[in-house]
């Protein structure tokens, strides 16, 4: 089952995978405009590195420069606004981390026919088939086109009159990719939240076009769909945007690297790539149950980082799945300085809430980093994105 859920050339879970699927697709980024939003079957009109770059085993800045190195801007800028997506999801919510948790506790506010309802459309029994297809996709694979993505949320939203939150969190489940920005902000969007007034509604004509074969039952449920008017309870307040050093200070303190998910290839930095450190240890949440295709795809990215984490810094590599196990090792190993790629608002970021209080209680200093293209680019992410693509653009580099 894992060859045919995992084929390198479908959703690469390693490094060099990931490198030789780029490149390849590099080649014929000029397409993209052209082809991206047709699904088809084997999903060719999309370059299918979302996991690898959500994970950071290759960087938005590596695909970028090798499609650059193929094309002139003009020639792939759709393709190239799609990877700033990302960090404009990104810089956006760190900058309005509330939006998070408005959405963490909305889920905790449903009833159980709401949920006992959700889960049966999220499970494929909607009697539209087409949407009904895509949610077995989802479950079977943790993929879906970007398109089926925006028909089957605005399908749950205005079709099903579903709530928007409970969607969401059904993506962030399944979703190799799933990432709290980008994943929250999205469902937000097609609700009508995210720019005010403006809902994405699927049509069946937009559908027809767009996929290689629908089926055909229920399609007439995709027909004069309405979009529901939801209100938001409060306006996020914007923080300003926090930059991290970029380097790790140079220090005699005994150091320990912890690595974690949302940067799997951190031996590339120029952040840390060249620290000597004393220990080597890798933070997982991850359940131990791999009972769905993103529970395998994680375990095996997970372990191709580890490996080469510790063949780069000559280590042996320990793994920690709570911050109060993470402590211990560090006191046993004896650690006065934890060095970290700064994570992202979402679940790993409230995973390791408790992180910093306990590192101060234990008398470890915490050295927070961030990937210069992350300094770059969110600072402009303060309002529209074709604001920060003006912006962002100028960056661009080859």
């Amino acid at each position: 089952m894992q060859s045919q859920l995992f084929p390198p050339d479908i959703t690469p879970a390693t490094r060099d995978a990931a490198l030789a699927h780029l490149h390849a697709f590099a080649k014929r980024a000029h397409r993209y405009a052209r082809e991206r939003n047709f699904v088809v079957a084997d999903h060719r009109n999309v370059s299918r590195l979302s996991a690898a770059i959500q994970h950071r085993l290759i960087t938005q800045q590596e695909v970028i420069t090798a499609v650059l190195e193929h094309h002139p801007l003009e020639a792939v800028e759709k393709f190239v606004q799609e990877v700033l997506w990302r960090s404009y999801w990104k810089g956006w919510l760190e900058m309005r981390p509330d939006v998070w948790q408005a959405y963490r506790q909305e889920l905790s506010g449903f009833s159980a026919a709401e949920i006992e309802r959700a889960e049966r459309i999220a499970s494929g029994h909607s009697g539209c088939a087409v949407m009904d297809d895509f949610a077995r996709e989802l479950i079977d694979t943790g993929y879906l086109h970007n398109h089926a993505r925006m028909w089957w949320a605005s399908f749950w939203i205005h079709q099903q009159k579903l709530p928007w939150a409970l969607g969401a969190q059904h993506f962030m489940k399944h979703l190799l990719d799933a990432d709290a920005a980008s994943n929250t902000l999205s469902w937000r969007w097609v609700a009508g939240l995210h720019t005010v007034g403006k809902t994405y509604l699927v049509r069946r004509d937009n559908v027809e076009h767009y996929h290689h074969a629908p089926a055909r039952a229920g399609l007439e449920m995709l027909e004069n769909t309405k979009a529901v008017s939801i209100a938001e309870s409060h306006a996020a307040p914007r923080l300003p945007y926090q930059a991290l050093p970029t380097s790790c200070p140079v220090s005699d303190s005994r150091t320990a690297l912890v690595l974690h998910e949302e940067d799997l290839s951190v031996e590339t930095t120029a952040a840390v790539g060249s620290l000597r450190p004393a220990a080597l240890a890798f933070f997982d949440r991850q359940e131990e149950s791999q009972s769905s295709p993103r529970d395998t795809w994680r375990k095996m990215a997970f372990a191709d980082a580890s490996q080469r984490a510790s063949t780069h810094f000559g280590l042996p590599l320990t793994t920690q799945k709570t911050v109060a196990g993470l402590v211990a090792w560090l006191s046993a190993e004896k650690i006065e300085r934890v060095v970290m790629m700064e994570t992202m608002v979402g679940p790993l970021a409230d995973a390791l809430a408790d992180l910093p209080g306990l590192l101060a209680e234990n008398g470890i200093a915490h050295v927070r980093l961030r990937r210069e293209e992350d300094n770059r680019y969110f600072p402009h992410a303060g309002s529209g994105f074709f604001t920060f693509w003006k912006k962002a653009s100028r960056h661009l580099t080859v």
